[in-house]
């Protein structure tokens, strides 16, 4: 099972069944192995979905995130993974 490598999977469902968590923890999983990643989303705007990746990867709680509540340690790590994972990565 899994996802072919270089190919295009479009994920369709019923509403309110999870879908934009299980694909977002999917990029995760591709951006923390290097891979790039294309998120087209008819519903959600690039800046929610980028706190959500950035969330996921830094294991920084996303209400911390999103009501800037971030120590400057953690300011520190977001800045890192923007730097070296987003920007390089996310399409």
């Amino acid at each position: 099972g899994g996802l072919i490598r270089g190919g295009t999977t479009a994920i369709l469902s019923h509403h309110n069944v999870g879908r934009s968590l299980f694909c977002l923890s999917l990029a995760c999983n591709a951006l923390r192995n290097n891979q790039k990643v294309l998120i087209f989303s008819l519903k959600d705007q690039k800046q929610y979905v980028e706190e959500r990746i950035l969330s996921n990867l830094s294991n920084i709680e996303y209400g911390k995130i999103i009501r800037n509540e971030l120590t400057e340690e953690e300011k520190d790590k977001i800045n890192n993974i923007k730097l070296n994972v987003l920007e390089s990565q996310l399409v």
